[in-house]
């Protein structure tokens, strides 16, 4: 064999290397980089990357799982549910991939795909708060509170320190007309987050329905002096102090 078919063969060697599938290790390095740009919100960065990891391995379960959550995040929910589902079907065990396939479900509308979904995960995982809270989530949109608020307290217990928790059952406790429990519930999460301007906004919301108006408007005050912008706590004081004029005017005209 002559020199020029040796230099023709090594570099049809070396082109084919160049277009063959990296190793795992590379690719694991791939996946690595595309999270980066994932966690960074640089979102065409990331999914250009996890698909470089598919053209090696069309089945890879993370870079599928991350894919899908692009496509949720880019509010694409059907291509979110193809793509996560496809990943659970090559990682069943995954409960990761299982819960977001759950909030894939919950966001294309479909309630009991998503609380059969969040149920599987908890069933393995029975303090994984965010499947608590999902499967909550899913409970108010069917209507069932009573099933709603249950997994609130669930997932609120399992994050101890979580006062968003315990303003999303404050929130349903209100919604279920369950009004003292939702002002204690609002007043755990201030214990946690004493600045939330959000949780003294609905304990004010709350005193107003049971017609504690001076309480609601001292909850109000307390909004504004934590977040001075805030133009739903100014709104709801606003509309107290309308209240309390007419309260008082229908009082003076009862005297007479």
């Amino acid at each position: 064999m002559n020199r020029s078919e040796n230099r023709r063969r090594n570099k049809r060697r070396q082109q084919a290397g160049r277009n063959s599938a990296p190793p795992a290790a590379g690719r694991q390095r791939l996946l690595d980089i595309a999270m980066q740009h994932h966690g960074a919100g640089r979102l065409a960065e990331a999914e250009q990357t996890y698909r470089q990891v598919l053209d090696s391995d069309p089945t890879d379960p993370p870079a599928l799982h991350f894919l899908g959550v692009i496509a949720h995040q880019r509010g694409d929910g059907e291509a979110a549910v193809d793509l996560i589902e496809t990943a659970l079907r090559h990682a069943p065990d995954d409960a990761e991939i299982e819960l977001h396939l759950g909030i894939a479900y919950l966001g294309v509308d479909r309630l009991e795909g998503a609380a059969r979904t969040f149920l599987n995960v908890l069933s393995a995982l029975p303090n994984q708060a965010e499947a608590h809270h999902n499967l909550a989530r899913v409970r108010e949109r069917q209507g069932q509170l009573d099933e709603a608020v249950a997994s609130y307290r669930e997932a609120a217990t399992a994050a101890p320190q979580s006062a968003e928790l315990r303003i999303s059952l404050g929130n349903a406790l209100r919604r279920a007309e369950r009004l003292e429990e939702a002002v204690a519930s609002y007043r755990e999460a201030l214990s946690i987050k004493p600045d939330s301007a959000v949780a003294y906004v609905n304990i004010g919301n709350t005193y107003g329905t049971m017609g504690r108006l001076d309480d609601a408007a001292a909850s109000f005050r307390h909004a504004i002096a934590l977040q001075p912008g805030f133009a739903q706590a100014h709104r709801h004081l606003s509309l107290v102090k309308k209240f309390r004029r007419y309260d008082d005017d229908v009082k003076a005209m009862e005297k007479q």
